[in-house]
């Protein structure tokens, strides 16, 4: 196999890409860099898969892995609160109202659940 006909992948390896990390930026730079290392080790494909799949467990791994780099390694890494009222952003205040709303939702959701599943006990 040669190194172009592993681009010839490159729709389906996008496509699971930004299926697996739910954000197309973040899916279309983790795709390039799939493609980019099956590229550089192609040499080493043993064939005892198909291209497709040994593609997309290259993929899964580099997702894996950014999803690793963007995550902090403790909340001592998490930034300080940040007053939003003094932010000035109109669209960041309605982001951080919502994200509120899903989070007391999610609450509710939460003790629902634990309720339901004390009354089956």
């Amino acid at each position: 196999m040669m190194t172009t006909e592993v681009w010839d992948y490159r729709e389906h390896v996008a496509r699971l890409a930004r299926h697996l990390c739910r954000d197309p930026d973040d899916g279309e730079d983790v795709a390039h860099s799939a493609l980019l290392k099956a590229s550089e080790r192609l040499a080493g494909f043993r064939g005892e898969s198909t291209v497709e799949t040994w593609l997309h467990t290259i993929t899964l791994n580099e997702c894996h892995m950014l999803r690793r780099q963007r995550r902090p390694a403790s909340l001592d890494d998490v930034g300080e609160p940040v007053d939003i009222d003094e932010a000035n952003d109109p669209e960041l205040v309605a982001e951080v109202n919502l994200l509120n709303e899903e989070i007391n939702d999610g609450e509710e959701n939460l003790v629902r659940l634990r309720n339901t599943i004390s009354d089956v006990d």
